[in-house]
C-alpha cells in the first residue's frame, strides 16, 4: 500500500451531465499513486437502469428456470383458449370504446378548470422531481489496488437498488444493506477472490425531498446549506474511540494512528484481512464495511449543493473552505467541471 510515484500525475479528468432535476460534475486524479485507484458512480435516476442479471441469486435464477418451464407445458392450453379470450377481449374493447365517448365530453368541460393551476403550484412542480426521479452518486477511494473501488462502483448502486429496503423506501437500511451485499459479492466473485484491495465508499441517495448519505471509510459527504457546511457523513479513523473500541474487540490493535499498524481507515469495503473472525458478524470485524448513514431532508430555499470527495481532498481543505470555493465558481457562472 505504500508505493508511490517519484512525481505526481496530476492530469485531471473531469465531466458533467444533467437533467431537469439535476446537475453534476466530476473530475478524478491519479496523484501519487502507481494506478488510479479511485472509481466513481453518477446515476441521474436508477429507475433508469436496466436489470442486473449477474447480480440475482442462485435461487432467483432457479425460480426463473422453472417458472420458464411451466410456461412451456401450459402453452398447449393457452393457445387453445385463444379464440374464446379474444372474443371477451373484443367485446370489452367495444364498451370501453362507449365509456370512451360520453367521458370525452366531461373531459372537455372539466379542462379549463385544469387549466387554471396557481402559479404556486407551477413552482411546486417545477421545484419538486417525480417520485420516481432517484439519484445516487458514489466515491470510491481505493487502496492495495484498483480492483475493489472499480468492482464496488460497478455494482453498489445496482446491490442498493435491489434491495427489499429500497423498494419499500427505506432508504437509510437500503444503503446499509447495500454495502454488506457489496462486500458479499466481492467475496463471490472468482476474479476477485484473492484480491487484497479495499476502498472507502461514500454515497448518497437523493429523491424529491431526501438526501440519504452511507459513508464507510475515510471519504467524505458535505452539503452547502445557505453557503454554511452541513457534515452528511463521518471520517472512520482508527483512532476514533468508538472504531477503537470495535477494532481491539476483535482482536486487532492500532499503532501510529493505523488498523494493526497498517490501514489508515477504519471502515470500507473488501480489506478482507482484517475480516477473519468468523465469530463475528460483519458489523464487528476489525475492519467493517458497514456504514453511518444521514438523512437529510432537502429544503429548497437554503439547500444549495452536496459535495462528495475522498480524503485527498479533505486533507487540503475543510468542509467549509470547499463549500466556499465551489460557491464562488457558480457565482463565477463556471462549469462544474471547471470548478472542480
Amino acid at each position: 500500500m505504500g508505493q508511490i510515484l517519484s512525481q505526481p500525475v496530476v492530469e485531471k479528468h473531469s465531466d458533467e451531465h444533467k437533467d431537469k432535476y439535476l446537475a453534476y460534475g466530476i473530475s478524478c486524479m491519479q496523484g501519487w499513486r502507481i494506478n488510479m485507484e479511485d472509481a466513481h458512480a453518477t446515476i441521474l435516476n436508477l429507475y433508469d437502469l436496466p436489470l442486473k442479471k449477474s447480480l440475482s441469486s442462485n435461487s432467483e435464477q432457479d425460480e426463473d428456470e422453472e417458472d420458464e418451464e411451466e410456461e412451456a407445458d401450459s402453452q398447449d392450453s393457452t393457445t387453445t383458449n385463444t379464440t374464446k379470450s379474444q372474443q371477451q377481449q373484443n367485446q370489452k374493447e367495444d364498451l370501453q370504446q362507449n365509456n370512451d365517448k360520453q367521458n370525452s365530453q366531461q373531459d372537455i368541460k372539466d379542462g379549463d378548470n385544469d387549466t387554471q393551476m396557481s402559479d404556486s403550484d407551477e413552482n411546486h412542480h417545477h421545484a419538486a422531481p417525480q417520485q420516481q426521479h432517484i439519484a445516487f452518486f458514489g466515491v470510491y477511494d481505493g487502496h492495495g489496488g484498483e480492483k475493489a473501488a472499480i468492482f464496488t462502483g460497478e455494482k453498489l448502486h445496482h446491490l442498493i437498488k435491489e434491495t427489499k429496503e429500497f423498494k419499500q423506501k427505506d432508504y437509510i437500511n437500503a444503503l446499509k444493506q447495500g454495502f454488506l451485499n457489496c462486500d458479499q459479492e466481492i467475496l463471490k466473485d472468482f476474479y476477485m477472490r484473492d484480491d487484497d484491495s479495499g476502498c472507502a465508499a461514500t454515497s448518497a441517495i437523493i429523491t424529491p425531498d431526501l438526501i440519504v448519505c452511507g459513508n464507510a471509510g475515510d471519504s467524505r459527504t458535505i452539503m452547502s446549506t445557505n453557503g454554511f457546511a452541513k457534515a452528511l457523513s463521518f471520517d472512520h479513523k482508527p483512532s476514533n474511540e468508538g472504531e477503537k473500541a470495535r477494532i481491539c474487540a476483535a482482536g486487532g490493535y492500532v499503532d501510529m494512528g493505523r488498523v494493526n499498524g497498517n490501514l489508515a481507515l477504519s471502515r470500507g469495503i473488501g480489506d478482507f484481512d482484517f475480516k477473519k473472525n468468523v465469530d463475528l458478524p460483519a458489523e464487528e470485524q476489525i475492519v467493517t464495511c458497514y456504514p453511518d448513514v444521514i438523512q437529510h431532508n432537502i429544503d429548497y430555499k437554503s439547500d444549495e449543493f452536496v459535495v462528495l470527495a475522498c480524503d485527498g481532498i479533505w486533507d487540503c481543505l475543510t468542509s467549509q473552505k470547499c463549500v466556499e470555493c465551489v460557491r464562488r465558481g457558480i457565482y463565477e457562472r463556471k462549469s462544474l467541471s471547471i470548478i472542480l
